[in-house]
């Protein structure tokens, strides 16, 4: 079994169930990845800043591993994705590229966000042959073409969301499907649905939907999601461009199946559609909210979305597998 060096690319690691974040956490998934590679008796040590919400939860504490970056060795260093902006970052990024100088052994770069990329050029020297980057893509999708790390590097699909467990089908509230977050990259998309009169609501902030006229109400923080998913009528899963080119498993679909809340996506992002519901025409979103209605149909779908992604668990083995993990 390893020892593995987990760090978080920037910024702290949140891990309570206080923490008061929207965005860019990465809460639900880490967690489960961290208890999974403990179940597989790999040793785990955080090598980041905790937040403050996790410093001040006593049994969180007690449940993790951690020590200063650079105070152990390890088998094999797992950093995870963040910022890459060093004006806000600089101290926790070059806390990163030390810790990857001084670990001689295996890298296994986790990205869970094509828009972030690692900023491979501030490792100039680096041997890539010893990294694996894990991207949360369809493998044959997400190879060097497409995902721009050096040569050497191996790239593979790593379906995490697989990781989480999931929750039946509880009675749902109200007539919409809920979006969870910003219209970026997905503007045409959400023209058309209001165009087309599709029943949906915004959870975000506000300032980001102004040009589309929509009433935006509060997006839950993140440990908070899940239960926020289980009483939706469904959710409206829009990915911009470079998920679908790409075949990334967006988050948001996935935080919602976990959670009971049956899944609607763009039938362009292929993925997406063959594991959740899917539509092409606008005007047909009205009717899978109507379907979902149906206590049901909703809990009918919900478990056949499940079992799509209990199917992805199976890559996410050999992945590991393949990985020495």
């Amino acid at each position: 079994m390893a020892k593995i060096g987990y760090r978080r690319m920037s910024g702290a690691i949140g891990l309570s169930l206080q923490e008061q974040g929207t965005r860019g956490m990465w809460w639900e998934k880490r967690r489960a990845l961290l208890d999974y590679l403990r179940s597989r008796g790999h040793e785990v040590v955080l090598t980041n800043r905790l937040s403050k919400a996790t410093l001040g939860d006593e049994r969180v504490c007690r449940e993790q591993l951690w020590e200063e970056p650079g105070a152990g060795t390890y088998d094999v260093l797992l950093i995870e994705f963040g910022g890459s902006n060093a004006q806000f970052f600089g101290r926790d990024l070059e806390e990163t590229y030390r810790l990857i100088a001084a670990h001689d052994g295996p890298v296994i770069y986790l990205c869970d966000d094509p828009d972030l990329w690692f900023p491979w050029k501030a490792t100039p020297n680096e041997e890539w042959s010893r990294w694996t980057v894990l991207v949360n893509a369809a493998a044959e999708r997400a190879g060097p073409r497409v995902y721009p790390v050096p040569g050497g590097a191996r790239v593979m699909d790593f379906p995490v969301a697989s990781l989480l467990p999931m929750a039946e089908a509880l009675p749902a509230r109200g007539d919409h499907l809920a979006y969870v977050g910003r219209p970026l990259g997905r503007g045409d998309a959400f023209r058309r649905l209001i165009a087309a009169g599709a029943p949906f609501r915004v959870y975000g902030r506000a300032e980001e939907w102004e040009e589309f006229g929509l009433r935006v109400q509060e997006a839950p923080p993140q440990p908070q999601r899940g239960a926020f998913y289980a009483t939706q009528l469904g959710c409206l899963a829009i990915a911009d461009k470079k998920h679908k080119k790409m075949l990334w498993r967006t988050g948001r679909a996935y935080h919602a199946i976990s959670a009971g809340c049956p899944v609607l996506a763009e039938a362009n992002h292929t993925l997406l559609a063959a594991n959740f519901g899917a539509y092409a025409d606008p005007t047909k979103v009205a009717e899978w909210a109507a379907r979902w209605r149906d206590s049901a149909a909703r809990a009918e779908d919900v478990r056949h979305q499940q079992g799509a992604i209990a199917r992805e668990r199976v890559i996410l083995e050999d992945t590991v597998s393949r990985c020495g993990l």
